[in-house]
């Protein structure tokens, strides 16, 4: 393999799968460096909103076999409301990623799993990467490893930032959910977890939780703590994963790198829309990386990306479900006068 390339890609989720791909589609010799054998699960709630449906179809990559929802239900405490959705589909991350690391390749991008990737020296000609024990070198590099992935310096989480929690249980073993055609969303104290069924019956359970519970309680029991509380069945034993703090600006920029997808900043995504943005963020940095790189594309790109993520809205959503009883007093109010929910579910069915 050639020491030189026009762009590495490091981290193979969708934005950087994504992104090679439509630089390689360009001509561009580009290779993809993911520190995790593929396939493999990722916390993440699994859903595909219909910005990130759009995307996938417009580049004709929506995976085989995807499912679609139609109801969201919200809970807090005992009170409960479902809505309709329209659009959105549910695909385990363990199939997209591997579906679109997979057409990176056959698009032409080079692939390489199980080797981690660290940012290097600054040359003239190009930014130098070290990938293994290998020294590489590019005129591009796109850093899309993931939330505090570590390839570039993270910025410090916001105070009071939540942590992630993941965990998946077979479909045996799965308890029945209300809501069996969607969502379900849960709101507590503690957090709040959504839980849907992927593709092959499998439960997803993604969860924003309070450090501090999960210190007092260990991640299970902050699951089965919400679960309970909102008059739902706790999961069976199951391996939970945990997130570092999720909530964090961009990082710091560097010369010839430019950030992207969750490695480019991040906020709690309650609508669902975490995908959709690291998908539209793939297609607006091959657009303005497939002449190479500039002098000034750094902060150019800094500024585009604050576009591409729509930040208001989940903030806002945030700061409530930070407070249950606001939570349920609204979800009382979309029970009883639904047409006050058309707002939250505009923003889950943004194109």
């Amino acid at each position: 393999m050639s020491d030189r390339h026009a762009v590495i890609v490091v981290g193979g989720g969708p934005a950087g799968s994504v992104a090679a791909l439509l630089l390689a589609r360009a001509g561009l010799d580009v290779l993809v460096v993911e520190r995790t054998p593929f396939p493999r699960d990722k916390p993440c709630g699994a859903c595909l909103s219909t910005s990130a449906v759009g995307h996938l179809r417009a580049l004709e990559l929506l995976p085989d076999g995807c499912r679609a929802l139609h109801q969201i239900e919200l809970r807090a405490g005992r009170r409960s409301v479902r809505l309709p959705l329209d659009g959105q589909q549910v695909v385990s991350r363990a199939a997209l990623d591997a579906h679109l690391l997979r057409a990176a390749a056959a698009a032409g991008a080079r692939v390489r799993c199980g080797v981690p990737a660290r940012l290097g020296a600054l040359r003239p000609d190009g930014r130098e990467v070290r990938v293994g024990d290998e020294t590489l070198c590019a005129d591009l590099v796109l850093a899309a490893d993931g939330l505090a992935g570590g390839f570039l310096l993270p910025a410090p989480a916001a105070r009071g930032s939540r942590l992630g929690l993941g965990a998946w249980v077979p479909a045996a073993q799965a308890p029945e959910l209300p809501c069996a055609d969607g969502v379900t969303m849960v709101c507590g104290r503690e957090g709040y977890v959504g839980l849907v069924r992927d593709e092959g019956g499998r439960l997803d359970v993604a969860a924003a939780v309070d450090a501090q519970a999960v210190r007092l309680q260990g991640a299970a029991g902050v699951l089965d703590q919400l679960l309970l509380g909102a008059g739902l069945p706790a999961l069976p034993a199951t391996r939970v994963h945990v997130t570092p703090p999720l909530t964090r600006g961009a990082p710091a920029l560097a010369a010839r790198v430019l950030p992207l997808g969750d490695a480019g900043g991040y906020v709690e995504p309650f609508t669902g829309e975490g995908i959709g943005w690291a998908l539209g963020a793939a297609r607006a940095v091959a657009a303005l990386a497939r002449d190479g790189w500039s002098p000034g594309i750094e902060p150019r790109w800094r500024r585009l990306q604050r576009g591409l993520v729509g930040r208001r809205l989940c903030r806002a959503s945030a700061r409530v479900l930070r407070h249950p009883a606001l939570a349920a007093a609204g979800i009382g109010l979309f029970a009883r006068l639904p047409i006050l929910a058309r707002p939250l579910l505009a923003a889950v069915r943004r194109p």
